[in-house]
């Protein structure tokens, strides 16, 4: 006598993220999309039954973040302190992320840095 366990493999589901990509693999899937606009994403589920079940599609909206900061040029002696203010926006909530080169070898990640320069330079 052989005893047989058969797993039923005939389900799954497809994300299409209506930019011409799709996804297969993941259930809960991450996607970054390559240029703004409104995008129609919907999950169908296929298994056993003769038609696919297809889920109510959502717009996804994506949006370009703008780059608005504005510090006028100080001329002064070093050591010098510049609070730089940074008035961006992403166009639908505050999710960026902040990378300052202050051009003098430091970096900050904070949304209005405040910063020393110890020497005379273009910066």
């Amino acid at each position: 006598m052989l005893d047989t366990a058969i797993a039923n493999l005939s389900c799954g589901w497809e994300w299409d993220f209506g930019d011409g990509t799709t996804d297969t693999v993941s259930i809960d899937p991450i996607h970054t999309y390559d240029a703004p606009g409104t995008y129609t994403v919907t999950i169908t589920y296929f298994c056993i039954t003769p038609e696919p079940c297809t889920g109510t599609g959502i717009e996804v909206l994506v949006t370009v973040p703008e780059a608005l900061f504005e510090n006028p040029p100080i001329l002064c002696d070093p050591p010098f302190t510049v609070t730089f203010e940074n008035l961006s926006t992403d166009g639908v909530s505050n999710l960026m992320d902040y990378s300052w080169d202050f051009g003098d070898g430091t970096t900050d990640s904070v949304q209005n840095p405040v910063h020393t320069f110890g020497d005379y330079g273009l910066y």
